[in-house]
């Protein structure tokens, strides 16, 4: 499957059988590795919005790292002015 950007990270939450979450610079996915399918997307300029956050074409995903809350990833969004952190539910 072929991905529109370079890929960051890739997690693989405690409780998704057979799923992994890769982040890409501008896209998170959620992959089901068996049938090599995408269950989920939301691209960076999308979560900036959901967030009342200002996006700008050089922001970029830079980390994820899961949490021991189920469901819940913190990701690291880099910005030419500022770095930031976010909780995102999965």
């Amino acid at each position: 499957m072929p991905l529109k950007w370079s890929v960051v990270a890739i997690v693989h939450p405690p409780t998704y059988l057979n799923k992994v979450v890769v982040m890409t610079t501008k896209e998170i996915l959620i992959l089901n590795v068996i049938t090599q399918k995408v269950l989920s997307s939301i691209t960076i300029d999308e979560l900036m919005r959901r967030n009342k956050l200002t996006y700008g074409e050089d922001d970029s995903f830079k980390g994820i790292e899961t949490s021991p809350a189920l469901d819940i990833v913190a990701l690291t969004i880099s910005k030419p002015d500022n770095n930031l952190i976010l909780l995102f539910n999965l």
